[in-house]
């Protein structure tokens, strides 16, 4: 199900897409439902920009069309920052792909946490702390 996709290293031109998605993502997680707009945004920004610097992202789009991102995963091998893929296309496996891209199995490590993460991936691990490291 994941032929016609391939994983590419980041590009500048990624910046704000993944940023977008990384926040709007976040921001849908329960422990942030009630923080207010501004003050989430304004403390999160920072903090993102920090980890995508220490952890460059991997972007996952279609196989002719590079610009054309479906997802995209920032961590390392111990690590997983932010895993994300865009809604029309979960289901196929692209997660699975990205994750082995960077080396992840078994139990993950991770320090952003969104509703998505529970439902997901059981043997995940929420440490938050981790992040800025």
């Amino acid at each position: 199900m994941t032929d016609g996709y391939r994983i590419r290293d980041f590009v500048e031109s990624d910046r704000n897409f993944i940023l977008s998605t990384w926040l709007r993502a976040f921001r849908e997680a329960p422990q942030n439902r009630y923080v207010p707009t501004d003050i989430f945004y304004d403390r999160m920004q920072p903090i993102v920009w920090r980890v995508m610097s220490r952890h460059r992202p991997r972007i996952m789009c279609i196989a002719d069309e590079p610009n054309h991102i479906v997802g995209w995963i920032c961590g390392t091998q111990d690590l997983l920052a932010f895993l994300y893929v865009k809604r029309h296309s979960r289901g196929c496996g692209l997660a699975g792909r990205l994750l082995e891209d960077l080396g992840l199995n078994g139990i993950i490590r991770c320090t952003f946490w969104t509703a998505h993460a529970e439902q997901y991936a059981p043997s995940w691990r929420y440490r938050p702390s981790l992040g800025e490291r």
